[in-house]
């Protein structure tokens, strides 16, 4: 398992920030973000944090969606609520950021209501590009992505760690996708929009 990345950790030849953590509160220990339970603290910060840091054309990425309430057991965990729970509490960081115009989102290693965050159509799609209108990518967190046509589901970048399921879909059961069918292409075109957008 790798260490926890600092939350304003990046990739030195790409000009993204993987924060803020939503909805966050302040762990000094660690010198980051940890999942709090406070939505509302998150979304009246998010926004403005999002909206400075791009206004300097470094990207966003608003994380982890959705429900990423613990540390503990967090690849098994199953956090369970309706949507209104979704909608009205703990996805408000996440359109605050969204309608400040981050770049992306990036699903995290729990289950909610039973499926992986980074496999679920639902949220990433009825919910995330839905509901809220989310144009940019989502991305996920490394060692994530755990369902095999996650990208169908809706996650355009897979960070590293289960590298082979997320490829391997789209090479021996998508053939067809392959180099320009319809789902690369969506994947494609989110990202560049969301850089696009945030100027980075």
């Amino acid at each position: 398992m790798r260490p926890h990345p600092h939350p304003m950790e990046s990739h030195p030849h790409t000009p993204e920030i993987l924060s803020p953590h939503t909805p966050e509160i302040l762990y000094v220990t660690w010198r980051r973000y940890l999942p709090g339970e406070d939505p509302l603290l998150g979304e009246v910060l998010g926004g403005p944090f999002v909206a400075g840091v791009q206004s300097q054309g470094v990207a966003i990425c608003a994380k982890h969606l959705l429900l990423n309430t613990q540390e503990t057991l967090r690849f098994s965990t199953s956090t369970d609520a309706d949507d209104r729970v979704w909608v009205e509490v703990y996805a408000r960081p996440f359109a605050a950021a969204i309608r400040a115009g981050a770049a992306s989102v990036m699903c995290g290693y729990n289950l909610l209501n039973g499926t992986d965050a980074c496999g679920d159509a639902r949220l990433l799609g009825a919910l995330l590009r839905g509901r809220l209108g989310f144009r940019g990518f989502v991305m996920s967190d490394w060692w994530a992505t755990r369902v095999p046509d996650a990208s169908a589901r809706g996650v355009d970048v897979s960070m590293p760690g289960n590298d082979n399921m997320f490829s391997s879909w789209l090479r021996t059961r998508q053939p067809s996708l392959l180099p320009h069918g319809p789902v690369l292409r969506t994947m494609a075109r989110r990202v560049v929009r969301g850089m696009l957008a945030s100027s980075a």
